[in-house]
């Protein structure tokens, strides 16, 4: 019986390709007084131009990301 690619891939007998991933910055620094606001964008991309799944998430309760 051959062995399908499900079958392998339930075995572990799989590759798989690491992609990178593409900062739209390198470095991202931003300075608040109490009670202004600020907004900035960022973009994180796939080296291999695939579909990218993942959080983002902050330690500080006073920043929000919000999703465009």
């Amino acid at each position: 019986m051959q062995e399908t690619c499900l079958d392998k891939i339930l075995s572990g007998k799989f590759e798989y390709e690491h992609d990178s991933l593409v900062f739209s910055e390198k470095k991202i620094d931003l300075i608040v007084h109490p009670g202004e606001k600020a907004t900035g964008t960022f973009h994180i991309e796939s080296s291999k131009e695939g579909i990218l799944r993942g959080m983002i998430s902050t330690s500080s309760p006073s920043l929000v990301f919000v999703n465009a």
